[in-house]
């Protein structure tokens, strides 16, 4: 993940925890939950705060009520429930209204992280850097979102 602020701007752990307010909570959300961090996380004692890059998937998750593979992480054992969300291919058993509510979900999400940046910093254009491994699967639906957008 690049750290380049001044070209790329991302979803960071507050915005995807608070993928539902964070336009107009992050001031008093962030005073409010910095009490609640470590500084590390448990499992590998990496760096963890709000303001670190963080899956866009989690908070898409959140938005569509459930629409993705990241739910397992919830709920273990009804994973097989969940593979239809891993590439919202009809194949795999996802339906049309499955992938409309992804798309839903997921665009709404761009639009709140550019307006942030806008409103943040208006005269300098960045490029908005998404963080889930799990796009690789989604790559046909993000080409026909994002006809110009680059894959690393």
């Amino acid at each position: 993940m690049t750290t380049d602020c001044e070209s790329f701007f991302h979803s960071n752990t507050f915005y995807t925890e608070a993928a539902n307010c964070f336009l107009w909570f992050e001031r008093w959300g962030k005073i409010l939950f910095a009490c609640t961090m470590s500084g590390t996380r448990s499992m590998d004692l990496m760096p963890f705060s709000l303001n670190l890059s963080q899956e866009d998937e989690v908070a898409t998750m959140i938005l569509s009520n459930g629409v993705s593979y990241y739910m397992p992480y919830i709920f273990m054992q009804q994973e097989t429930l969940f593979r239809k969300y891993f590439a919202l291919d009809p194949r795999d058993g996802a339906t049309p209204e499955d992938e409309e509510k992804w798309i839903e979900a997921f665009l709404y999400l761009v639009c709140k992280l550019v307006l942030l940046a806008e409103l943040e910093q208006s005269n300098k254009p960045r490029r908005l850097q998404l963080k889930t491994p799990l796009h690789a699967a989604r790559i046909p639906i993000l080409r026909q979102l994002f006809p110009k957008a680059t894959f690393v």
